[in-house]
């Protein structure tokens, strides 16, 4: 199942309390959250983990890696992102990440 970059980019700011449930993205918000989902996999792309991604500019962008690497990516941006949004990471996120990471 192919994930939109939207989707990914509200579950990612769910994961550190910055969207509620039923809130919508602020366009700024969605846009620094799709720069940072960049920004990650071309990290890892530099640490030789090649997930076969392709750059997200919209929403409605396709998240193209495997399935089973979208949760390792959401947890991962949250934790990289949380600073800027003063949210607390717990030790669950911290150890989701790193098993994300994996």
């Amino acid at each position: 199942m192919t994930e939109k970059a939207g989707q990914v980019a509200s579950d990612i700011l769910l994961e550190i309390v910055v969207l509620g449930a039923e809130a919508s993205l602020e366009a700024s918000e969605l846009q620094s959250t799709l720069r940072y989902i960049n920004r990650w996999m071309t990290q890892l792309s530099a640490m030789g983990v090649n997930l076969g991604y392709t750059k997200v500019d919209s929403i409605n962008d396709d998240i193209t890696i495997p399935d089973g690497a979208v949760l390792g990516l959401i947890k991962n941006v949250a934790l990289m992102i949380a600073p800027q949004y003063g949210a607390i990471v717990t030790a669950e996120l911290a150890e989701a990440a790193r098993d994300g990471l994996k």
